[in-house]
């Protein structure tokens, strides 16, 4: 979804590149990345990153066709700034993979009180996103056996929340109360035991990875059309853009329940 939402481009600054994680391998990528220890981290195959912030691009004027940004703009110091050096050195479009900041997490919320809003408030707003032009928004489904370490990759392996090793991946856990998770993994493991939870949360061991983008906190990608009036906004088989009647799409305020294809897998990363 994240290639497709960069459409015909041939050129992307991937902002918060890390070690390359959906990273597209068919287009001239610029990696952009502040983390000296992230960019040790990029596998040999990926171009090399440059070091540099979202808010300080280091890039001329229009000098590329895309930007792409994935589970990173929570962590913009600045994200107006961001918006505005976006503007500024892309010449058709930005692609964003976040989260919806109003949305849940599902049955994690039950053990981990806060997770979703007091740690998600974080994210941008899905308006905010209009300052770059058009937006077109569309739910990505997690598979049940997704490989990525963003929090609600497990939402079909409660098992792995027990684990330490996984959730210091989860900048959400890093900022809970530790007292908060002590509390809510010794819960989780108990239920898990006694196979309470397999009971309570029954439907979550049958559902699709597209079914579960409406109750496990969706991760949602934004397309923002830099420059809209040359770029084509999808649409749908009855000819109008995704969203809004007459044509112009507007940004979902809730997670929604279709999706239009399913991943098998997730690319690993972590620390989102």
């Amino acid at each position: 979804m994240i290639r497709a939402g960069l459409g015909d481009a041939t050129s992307v600054v991937n902002i918060g590149a890390g070690s390359g994680s959906y990273e597209p391998t068919d287009l001239a990528v610029v990696p952009v990345e502040p983390s000296e220890l992230m960019v040790r981290q990029r596998p040999p195959s990926l171009p090399p990153a440059v070091r540099g912030v979202a808010e300080a691009l280091p890039l001329p004027d229009k000098s590329i066709d895309a930007a792409l940004a994935v589970l990173t703009a929570h962590h913009w110091a600045d994200r107006p700034a961001a918006f505005a050096e976006i503007l500024r050195v892309a010449r058709r479009r930005a692609v964003f993979f976040t989260h919806d900041p109003d949305a849940t997490f599902g049955w994690l919320d039950d053990y981990f009180p806060g997770l979703a809003g007091d740690t998600t408030s974080r994210y941008p707003q899905l308006v905010e996103f209009e300052v770059l032009g058009r937006v077109t928004i569309e739910p990505v489904p997690v598979p049940a056996d997704c490989t990525d370490g963003f929090t609600a990759a497990y939402w079909g392996r409660p098992n792995a929340y027990l684990d330490e090793a996984i959730r210091a991946n989860m900048s959400t856990f890093a900022l809970l109360d530790g007292r908060l998770v002590a509390d809510g993994v010794a819960r989780l493991a108990r239920d898990l035991t006694d196979r309470s939870w397999h009971s309570r949360y029954a439907s979550a061991e049958t559902t699709t990875g597209a079914e579960a983008a409406a109750f496990i906190g969706l991760i949602v990608a934004v397309v923002a059309l830099v420059g809209a009036a040359h770029v084509r906004v999808p649409r749908n088989p009855e000819g109008e853009a995704r969203g809004r009647p007459g044509g112009r799409a507007a940004p979902a305020r809730r997670p929604v329940r279709a999706a239009r294809r399913e991943h098998p897998r997730c690319p690993t990363t972590s620390g989102r």
